[in-house]
């Protein structure tokens, strides 16, 4: 080095057992004078490389930082960068979004995102909890199991809060809404009712696996 640059300009290595600073902090530089090349701190044990932070600069006025750990026995790769326009990469070298990540994530608490897109066709998507869409007027999804469509607190497998619609094929070969009870009793193996705001049915329709129904009104609800 014939020109220095700075108060201290190294061409070359620096081994250090202690910090580089002082009691009112201090800068590190690593600089290269020409682009495409790379300054690097890196981490040794036991005169091994374990771990090593790298500083890309494809031109000069952009670059990335890449932070590399050593699997056993193997040397540092890449884990995560950072890329000249602020995109991370998780197991990406090459990220297309502000965070991009390959492989599998974890978290414990919220994530807050305007909108969720799974990409998958094969993949099966698993909600632990409940599930809410468009809040309680929209899909509902228990932990029971129970699915309200207009209502926030389903009490059955479904129910729907709001008129229902079902619009069935122009030449249907199958129902358009088939009900199958569970009962052995022939004139309850399935029941279609309306509830009145106190409780009680306004009108009931049995059907029985012989075809046969009827209809009745106002008696209180049984379990």
């Amino acid at each position: 080095m014939v020109t220095p640059l700075d108060a201290l300009q190294v061409s070359g290595s620096i081994t250090s057992g202690s910090t580089i600073g002082g009691e009112a902090g201090g800068i590190l530089n690593l600089a290269t004078r020409d682009s495409g090349t790379s300054g690097e701190v890196r981490f040794w044990e036991g005169g091994g490389l374990v771990a090593k932070i790298l500083s890309t600069m494809p031109n000069g006025n952009s670059g990335s930082l890449s932070f590399l750990t050593a699997a056993t026995n193997s040397a540092p790769a890449t884990r995560m960068l950072i890329d000249n326009a602020g995109n991370v990469g998780i197991g990406n070298i090459s990220p297309a979004y502000k965070l991009d990540v390959s492989g599998l994530g974890h978290f414990t608490g919220l994530v807050d995102a305007s909108n969720f897109v799974a990409t998958s066709s094969t993949a099966t998507s698993t909600i632990a909890g409940g599930l809410s869409v468009a809040g309680s007027g929209g899909l509902t999804v228990l932990q029971n199991g129970n699915v309200g469509i207009g209502t926030g607190a389903p009490g059955k497998l479904l129910t729907v809060g709001g008129t229902t619609r079902i619009n069935g094929a122009t030449n249907p070969t199958e129902p358009s809404l088939s009900i199958f009870g569970t009962g052995g009793n022939v004139y309850n193996n399935a029941i279609v009712s309306t509830i009145t705001n106190d409780n009680s049915y306004g009108m009931r329709m049995r059907m029985g696996n012989n075809g046969f129904g009827y209809l009745e009104g106002g008696r209180p609800q049984s379990s």
